[in-house]
């Protein structure tokens, strides 16, 4: 239980006031409801924890934890949320990049923001990414 309960009501046992808590406690019910719907498609919380889990596991297998910096570069779609979702569940410190960013632009933020991860569409879980050639240097 959070320490500011005379001035903000609990929203579920275990509340601590953050975005991560509520998101995680939400997913973990598994109903059958709707949790969104995008271009005619439509996710049940059950299915969305699912995904969130199985995105959770894949950005864990490649390294990321607890506080690490992830820059993402998507367009908006389910995918998104889904990473999103994961990020902030995980503890993951979500950069999100617009993707019309140019190369200046880009680097700019690589330099400075250093994420751990930079991530863009349309690599992911469900989603093979082509790897570029090495080039010789």
């Amino acid at each position: 239980m959070h320490a500011y309960s005379q001035y903000f009501p609990v929203r579920f046992v275990g509340d601590a006031l953050d975005v991560a808590g509520l998101v995680a406690h939400n997913l973990a019910s598994a109903s059958n409801r709707s949790v969104m719907t995008f271009k005619g498609r439509t996710w049940t919380i059950a299915e969305m924890g699912a995904r969130v889990a199985a995105t959770r596991g894949w950005l864990h297998d490649r390294g990321i934890r607890p506080g690490d910096w992830a820059a993402v570069m998507m367009g908006n779609d389910g995918a998104l949320v889904e990473l999103i979702y994961a990020l902030v569940t995980a503890g993951v410190v979500w950069i999100p990049v617009n993707s019309k960013l140019k190369a200046p632009g880009l680097s700019h933020l690589l330099e400075h923001g250093r994420p751990k991860l930079f991530h863009r569409a349309p690599c992911g879980p469900r989603r093979a990414c082509r790897r570029r050639p090495k080039r010789d240097r």
